[in-house]
C-alpha cells in the first residue's frame, strides 16, 4: 500500500473513531434553505424538510429533480448545499478550539464553505479537505471532481494527492493520481442556488365588495 493509500484510510479512520465519541444525538445544523423536494431520513422514514428544521449529527439527506437542500452549522462557521439529485450524510465534532465538519456524499454534488474551520468531504475513495474555504464536489460513477472556489483544498485518493487552489480542479479517478487543471474564466458558483423570492400580486375582494391587491413572496 502505498503513502496516500495509507494517508486516507488513516484519516478516515480517525475521524470514524472521533464522529463515534461525539453525542449522536448533537444538533449540527439546521436548514437556512430549501426548494423542490429535499428530504431527511429520520426516525425510520424519510420526511420532507423546510427551512428552520433541525438537523442531527450522522441525518442522512437527499434531493431529487433540481431541488436543493442548504444547511448552517449551528457554530455558524459554513455550510453545506447539497444540489439535486444528490444524497449526503453530515457530521460534526470538535477538534480542539475548532469544529470539524463532514460530509459524505453518496450521490450527486455539493457545495461547501467554513470561515474557520475544517471541512472534510469523503466521495467513493477521495477525500477532499479544505480549511477556511469554499469547494464545490461531485461524484459520478467512479469518478470524483473537486473544484476550489475560494481557499485552499486538498483532494487525496489511495493513487496520490492533488493541492488545489482558487480556481484549480481535480478529477480523481479509481486507481489513478488525481489530475489537476485551472477552472478557466467560468467558475462554478453558489449564487445559481441563491435565487431571490418570486413576487406575486393577488387581487381579491373583500366583505365590502371593495378591491384591493395582495403582493406575496414564494421561495
Amino acid at each position: 500500500m502505498n503513502r496516500s493509500a495509507v494517508c486516507v484510510s488513516s484519516m478516515l479512520l480517525i475521524l470514524a473513531v472521533s464522529l463515534t465519541a461525539f453525542c449522536q444525538q448533537n444538533e449540527i445544523g439546521y436548514v437556512e434553505k430549501s426548494k423542490g423536494e429535499a428530504s431527511k431520513f429520520s426516525g425510520g422514514e424519510w420526511e420532507i424538510v423546510k427551512r428552520g428544521d433541525i438537523i442531527m449529527q450522522g441525518e442522512r439527506l437527499k434531493t431529487t429533480g433540481i431541488g436543493f437542500v442548504k444547511v448552517r452549522f449551528t457554530d455558524n462557521d459554513g455550510y453545506v448545499l447539497l444540489a439535486g439529485e444528490s444524497e449526503v450524510i453530515i457530521s460534526m465534532f470538535s477538534s480542539g478550539k475548532r469544529n470539524e465538519k463532514v460530509a459524505s456524499l453518496l450521490k450527486g454534488s455539493l457545495f461547501a464553505s467554513t470561515d474557520h474551520a475544517i471541512m472534510r468531504i469523503e466521495a467513493s475513495d477521495a477525500l477532499i479537505t479544505a480549511d477556511s474555504a469554499e469547494v464545490y464536489v461531485s461524484l459520478s460513477n467512479d469518478s470524483v471532481r473537486a473544484v476550489c472556489i475560494e481557499g485552499s483544498a486538498d483532494a487525496v485518493n489511495p493513487a496520490g494527492e492533488s493541492a488545489l487552489m482558487r480556481g484549480e480542479e481535480a478529477l480523481l479517478l479509481s486507481g489513478m493520481t488525481p489530475f489537476k487543471k485551472e477552472i478557466g474564466e467560468r467558475m462554478i458558483d453558489v449564487s445559481i442556488y441563491e435565487t431571490e423570492m418570486e413576487r406575486v400580486e393577488i387581487e381579491m375582494e373583500n366583505e365590502n365588495g371593495d378591491r384591493i391587491k395582495i403582493e406575496a413572496e414564494f421561495e
